[in-house]
């Protein structure tokens, strides 16, 4: 979800300076996100809360699930921050 966390702004400078698309930008870059841990559905917001307690900057970003043979590998839903 494009829309889960705060795109710095850093990556507004890069994709105005390159002359990038959204995808050319999702492609190369990680717009923002460090590291992502997958953890099943029902414990992803105990997760969240646990690494907000830490002091950590920590988003529901997506989830994954399968896809059918012809379905692109990876989809970006909502806007890019």
């Amino acid at each position: 979800d494009l829309g889960a966390w705060p795109r710095p702004r850093i990556f507004e400078w890069i994709q105005r300076e390159g002359e990038l698309d959204d995808a050319e930008m999702l492609r190369v870059f990680n717009c923002g996100i460090g590291m992502i841990a997958v953890v099943p559905d029902h414990e992803a917001e105990d997760v969240v809360g646990r690494l907000q307690g830490l002091g950590e900057r920590a988003h529901r970003v997506g989830r994954v699930e399968r896809r059918e043979p012809d379905e692109e590998p990876l989809r970006f839903h909502g806007g890019t921050g």
